[in-house]
C-alpha cells in the first residue's frame, strides 16, 4: 500500500496476517497530528502534552538513526 493510505481489514475466519507500516519524513507530520488529535479527544490537554513529548523524543532518535 502506498504511504498515507489508511485502511481497515476484517477477517471472516481465524487467520494470521502480517503487516507493517513505514513512518518517514514525508508522513511523520500527519502521523503526529493524528496521534495528538486522538490523545486530546481521549485524555485532554495533559495526555496531549505527554504524547507530544514522547513523539518529539522518538522523532529525535529516528532522525539520528537516519
Amino acid at each position: 500500500m502506498p504511504t498515507g493510505w489508511w485502511h481497515t481489514t476484517r477477517a471472516a475466519e481465524m487467520h494470521i496476517s502480517v503487516a507493517w507500516g513505514q513512518l518517514g519524513p514525508d508522513n511523520r507530520g500527519e502521523f503526529v497530528g493524528d496521534v495528538r488529535s486522538i490523545a486530546r479527544h481521549k485524555g485532554g490537554i495533559v495526555l496531549d502534552g505527554a504524547v507530544r513529548t514522547y513523539l518529539a523524543a522518538v522523532g529525535a532518535i529516528a532522525w539520528l538513526r537516519e
